[in-house]
């Protein structure tokens, strides 16, 4: 079936409409789905409205071009010096409905060893285990909607490896829930199927994150500054220097709030899940980084409210290993924080 510019279409595998608002060569069309969001899929995807027309026989040469099914730029969805596992659909026309990939994407700068687990009626079964190099992903498995009912939980395991480190090699171990990829939070600035990617961190390698600054050059930035100050007027106190104990140079303690407002700008159309899981990927984020820096305790404030938060949290710290925690200081927080002391 020919189409043209302005043709209002709907996906023959899903509930989707949209209109064309491009041709491509190799019959291929460029539809927009919603608030301006464009899609590039194939012509036998897709029908125009109000017509019933039979879904095509799949070609087996189809079906096995790759040009069909581009995942597009994976590195693009992962923020540097992270390791995400993501779920991509498999085809374009059926992002709601198909097949889901789980990539594991390394964005750090040291090779990614790791295995992979599925949790299946109270079963771990092994699925994958290798090494991704710096800046490539890796393919760990694929599965339908249907057989995605059955599976309880993923399980990731992994060490950043490098051939010399300052520090003992950390190894994460990380359970997830099923994540499906969907429109509601496609990414307009990534081309392909990874747009429509859900994530989740599995690593942080905040290694690179600042400089490493030497003692003499601290001790004469500060013994200048003194000096030069001497004969001025005191200074109130910074906001540095009344949280010593956080901002200070040798930092092993933390405190980290959660509540949403204090996460995201506007957080006025999210909906409860994707609070939580904004809020829960912030706390996996700064546990990898309190791991990585050898901190001794970390604060989350996560609140009181209906306890969502707060189970999930105190649920994921029992997959940590040497770790403990409890509530924060009644005093200071109320019922509305989780201290973590890391033995």
């Amino acid at each position: 079936m020919k189409f043209s510019p302005g043709d209002k279409v709907s996906f023959i595998n899903e509930k989707q409409e949209g209109i064309v608002v491009k041709i491509l060569p190799n019959n291929k069309v460029v539809v927009d789905i919603e608030d301006g969001f464009e899609l590039t899929v194939s012509e036998k995807e897709l029908v125009k409205s109000g017509m019933i027309e039979p879904q095509p026989k799949i070609d087996p040469v189809v079906k096995e071009n790759k040009k069909d099914q581009e995942t597009g730029d994976l590195i693009a969805i992962c923020e540097i010096n992270t390791a995400i596992i993501a779920a991509i659909p498999k085809s374009s026309g059926t992002v709601l409905t198909g097949t889901v990939v789980y990539y594991l994407i390394n964005n750090t700068g040291q090779d990614l060893i790791f295995s992979f687990y599925a949790r299946q009626k109270n079963n771990w079964q092994g699925i994958k285990y290798g090494t991704v190099k710096p800046g490539e992903s890796f393919e760990l498995t694929d599965y339908s909607r249907e057989s995605l009912i059955d599976i309880h939980s993923f399980l990731f395991q992994g060490s950043l490896f490098a051939v010399q480190s300052e520090s003992f090699p950390v190894v994460i171990r990380k359970e997830f829930g099923v994540m499906l990829p969907g429109l509601q939070n496609a990414k307009r600035d990534v081309p392909g199927l990874a747009a429509f990617a859900s994530q989740v961190t599995v690593i942080a390698d905040t290694n690179y994150d600042e400089p490493i600054v030497e003692l003499k050059d601290l001790e004469a930035k500060f013994g200048r500054e003194k000096k030069s100050t001497n004969q001025q007027s005191p200074k109130p106190p910074s906001f540095q220097e009344k949280h010593a104990s956080r901002y200070g140079i040798l930092e092993n303690e933390k405190e980290i709030d959660l509540h949403i407002e204090e996460l995201v700008r506007d957080f006025s159309g999210m909906a409860n899940a994707e609070m939580l899981q904004v809020q829960m990927s912030r706390f996996s984020k700064e546990m990898d980084t309190a791991i990585s820096r050898h901190f001794k305790k970390i604060v989350f404030i996560h609140g009181v409210g209906n306890g969502k938060l707060k189970n999930e949290i105190r649920k994921e710290l029992r997959n940590y290993q040497g770790v403990a925690f409890r509530d924060a200081d009644n005093r200071k927080y109320g019922s509305g924080a989780t201290e973590v002391i890391f033995e």
